[in-house]
Parts: C-alpha cells; structure tokens; sequence
C-alpha cells in the first residue's frame, strides 16, 4: 500500500475512522488459511455508521493501484 494512500485515507476519511489506517502484514488467521499472504494490507476501525463514506474509502484504495 503506497504512502500517499495511507496518507489520502488519514485526511480525506478521518471522519469515519476511529483509529487507523496502518499498514499490516497478513493477520493470524490469514496466514492460517494461506489467504492471499502476497497482497498489501491497511488495518482501521470503522465507526459502523457511514457506510456511504466507507463506499468512497473503498473506491479510493481501489483506483490507488
């Protein structure tokens, strides 16, 4: 996940986020069940409300590749 996502994600959705984003490795269960280990990973916690935002955060990492 490039620097400058992680960094769009921290200005432009700081209102949706209660921590985060971080980049992460493959977490436990991931590695347990060999899913797809090879993909870059962010790890943030959600406020479970602003699901249209969490439409727009999705599509943003989305079009970052």
């Amino acid at each position: 996940m490039p620097d400058k996502t992680i960094n769009l994600i921290k200005n432009e959705f700081k209102d949706i986020l209660l921590n985060g984003p971080q980049k992460t490795g493959a977490l436990d269960w991931e590695v347990h069940n060999n899913e797809h280990l090879e993909l870059p990973r962010i790890k943030m916690l959600f406020n479970k409300h602003d699901f249209g935002r969490l439409k727009e955060l999705i599509d943003c990492i989305n079009n970052s590749y």
